[in-house]
């Protein structure tokens, strides 16, 4: 681009030195014409170096630029690597953001089952708590019966002393005492007892008078002929007409016979203990009547009369209703049995019992207060 004003100066320098004639006015014209293209030339120069330098400028700021391109080019590449970089972190985040809201719904769906869990367990506590006050009260009701069981193992042992017979009725008419004296059963059922025990009592009909009806008989023991008497029994009377032998020892069926001996028996339609004892000569009885002590129906009553030959005394429910000074001697002669449920006579079979009877027991000897209470109370 510069090469032609060089090119151009030197053609007028060879022009200048060649000998020419002087062709002086010739050229003056020329001559100012060269000089203004002369200094137009060097105005050109002066351009054209400025033009180079400003090129040469240019070309340096283009290299700077060029330079500061490249570096910023790596800047831009190391943030873009940064970004990209920083993108890979966001997507493991959110891959990470993703496995923990899964985690996170996976663990709302576990609490929602340990809730529903839990409300499953509080019922199961509430239940078990209901169960707990059920078994406490089974509890109370258990060591209610295992004192009562323990009471009547601690029964008196002087309970078995002087015991001829003793009749349980737990589903048949044998003695417990030991003795033998075995019962008889004719028509009487078994029925529950007191305490709900099914076939663990008798009951009686009145299958009408002078005839066999419901009876238990005991055959004739030298052992029944005694002038001290205990007899304990728990009686539950449905209906009475005139009366009802529970128990006696009466076969002669009059006073002064050589049968008879006493009879225990529930008298007029509210029915009264009455205890009638006779010997050889004459015949006394006591009934419960001058205390009031009238029998309920159709609920178990605990009945004792004792006998010590000169005082007839009757208890109910443990208590003492009735009592007869009267010095006899029993009739110790008799070769009559023992009947339950109907008086057996010579003329037939009288004062039918209707009702059930329990836990029968018959002593030579008299009870003492302490063992009545406690036969009353068990």
């Amino acid at each position: 681009m510069a090469t032609w004003p060089i090119m151009f100066l030197g053609l007028c320098f060879i022009l200048s030195c060649q000998k020419q004639p002087d062709l002086s006015p010739q050229l003056a014209p020329q001559q100012s014409q060269i000089t203004a293209l002369q200094k137009r030339c060097d105005s050109l120069a002066a351009a054209l170096t400025k033009a180079n330098n400003t090129v040469l400028n240019l070309s340096a700021e283009i290299l700077s630029l060029t330079n500061s391109q490249s570096s910023q080019k790596l800047s831009i590449d190391s943030i873009k690597s940064e970004i990209a970089g920083i993108l890979t972190s966001i997507a493991s985040l959110n891959t990470q953001v993703t496995q923990e809201n899964t985690q996170l719904t996976n663990l709302t769906a576990q609490l929602a089952t340990t809730n529903a869990n839990v409300a499953a367990i509080d019922a199961q506590i509430t239940t078990i708590d209901s169960q707990i006050s059920t078994l406490n009260n089974q509890y109370s009701a258990l060591l209610t019966q295992l004192n009562s069981i323990l009471s009547q193992l601690s029964i008196p042992t002087t309970l078995t002393n002087g015991l001829i017979a003793y009749f349980p009725f737990t589903g048949n008419t044998q003695d417990a005492s030991g003795n033998g004296n075995n019962g008889v059963l004719n028509g009487a059922t078994l029925t529950t007892d007191r305490f709900g025990n099914a076939n663990s009592a008798y009951n009686f009909i009145n299958t009408g008078f002078g005839t066999l009806g419901d009876q238990i008989y005991i055959p004739y023991n030298s052992s029944f002929n005694v002038n001290n008497l205990s007899i304990s029994l728990w009686v539950n009377p449905s209906t009475i007409n005139t009366g009802g032998a529970m128990i006696n020892r009466y076969e002669g069926g009059y006073a002064n016979s050589n049968s008879q001996a006493w009879q225990f028996l529930l008298v007029n339609n509210n029915p009264y203990a009455v205890l009638d004892a006779a010997s050889t000569t004459n015949s006394q009885n006591v009934d419960s009547l001058s205390t009031h002590s009238i029998i309920p129906m159709n609920t178990w009553t605990h009945l004792v009369f004792t006998f010590n030959g000169s005082t007839l005394l009757i208890y109910t429910n443990g208590n003492l209703t009735a009592s007869l000074n009267q010095t006899f001697v029993l009739n110790t002669n008799s070769t009559s049995g023992i009947s339950i449920g109907q008086s057996r006579q010579a003329n037939g079979n009288w004062d039918n019992f209707n009702g059930d009877l329990d836990e029968i027991r018959v002593y030579n000897r008299v009870l003492t207060q302490t063992e009545i209470t406690y036969l009353a109370t068990h």
